[in-house]
C-alpha cells in the first residue's frame, strides 16, 4: 500500500515516483474517462507493484458508474485527501476522484525528496485541517512541484483552491503532464535521500 510508504516515511527514487505517478494517473484517468469513479481515493486504497509500474485499486464497494445503485452510506473521503467542503452526495459521482487524486499525485511525484518525506503530517502529507489553506506544507509542495514542472503547480493549485469537484483538473490532464515528464526526465542536482 502507498499508505505503508508514507506512514513509515520510506524513501523511493525519482524514477519510482515517476513510474507510480504515471501508472496511477493513467489507471484513474481511464476510469474517469469512462464515467467511473472509485469514490474513496486515498493512500490505503491502492496496492502498488514492487517495480512501481502497476497499481490495483481496493475497497471498491462504493464505486460510482453510470447505472450503479448508490451505496447505502455514501463515501465522505479520507483525512488528508478530502477537502472540507465535501458533504452529502458530492463524493459519489463521475468527478469524485479528482481532488483526492490531485493530492495523491502531488505526494507521489515529490516523495523522492527528503524535504517532502521529512515534513509529512502522519499517514498523509497534509493534515485535514490544512487542505485548501495556505500553510507551510502547501508552500513546500508548491515549490517542489514547481521545480519539476510549472504545469504541475497549476494543476495542484486548481484542485487545492477548488470549491467543487468539477473545478478540479481532470485526472487525464494530470496524466498528460506526468507522461511528458517521463518522456523528458528531470536531472536531479542533489541526492534524493
Amino acid at each position: 500500500l502507498w499508505f505503508e510508504i508514507v506512514s513509515k516515511g520510506l524513501p523511493i527514487s525519482q524514477t519510482q515516483s515517476m513510474l507510480l505517478a504515471n501508472c496511477f494517473s493513467s489507471t484513474l484517468g481511464q476510469l474517469e474517462k469512462r464515467g467511473f469513479a472509485h469514490c474513496d481515493v486515498s493512500s490505503s486504497n491502492f496496492i502498488l507493484s514492487s517495480d512501481f509500474a502497476s497499481v490495483e485499486l481496493i475497497d471498491i464497494e462504493e464505486m460510482f458508474a453510470p447505472g450503479f445503485k448508490p451505496p447505502a452510506f455514501k463515501p465522505s473521503g479520507t483525512d488528508g485527501y478530502a477537502p472540507p467542503w465535501i458533504t452529502g452526495d458530492k463524493l459519489w459521482g463521475p468527478y469524485a476522484d479528482r481532488f483526492a487524486t490531485a493530492i495523491l499525485l502531488s505526494e507521489i511525484l515529490t516523495w523522492h525528496l527528503g524535504e517532502i518525506r521529512n515534513n509529512k503530517f502522519g499517514e498523509s502529507f497534509f493534515s485535514s485541517k490544512e487542505i485548501g489553506t495556505r500553510c507551510d506544507r502547501f508552500d513546500l509542495m508548491h515549490k517542489c512541484l514547481g521545480n519539476m514542472n510549472p504545469n504541475l503547480v497549476q494543476l495542484f493549485d486548481c484542485a487545492w483552491f477548488a470549491h467543487e469537484l468539477e473545478e478540479c483538473p481532470s485526472i487525464m490532464d494530470w496524466n498528460r503532464y506526468i507522461s511528458s515528464l517521463n518522456a523528458n526526465p528531470i536531472v536531479e542536482a542533489a541526492s534524493t535521500y
